[in-house]
């Protein structure tokens, strides 16, 4: 994750996963990045997401 990220960045994530996330603390420390987390979302949420995403000219990685 932080080898993707710039000096004070966000990580977001939305939605569920059984799965788990794991992280190099020192790597994400240094960086001084900010992990977000949401879980109460609608389809709606996610297009009105998407939509302001693709607003910006910037390269998003997606994961599945």
């Amino acid at each position: 994750m932080s080898d993707y990220m710039s000096h004070g960045g966000r990580f977001v994530l939305v939605g569920l996963s059984k799965g788990e996330l794991t992280y190099t603390h020192p790597k994400v420390h240094a960086k001084e990045m900010t992990l977000m987390c949401s879980r109460n979302a609608n389809i709606e949420d996610f297009e009105y997401v998407i939509s302001v995403i693709n607003q910006f000219p910037t390269e998003v990685i997606y994961h599945s």
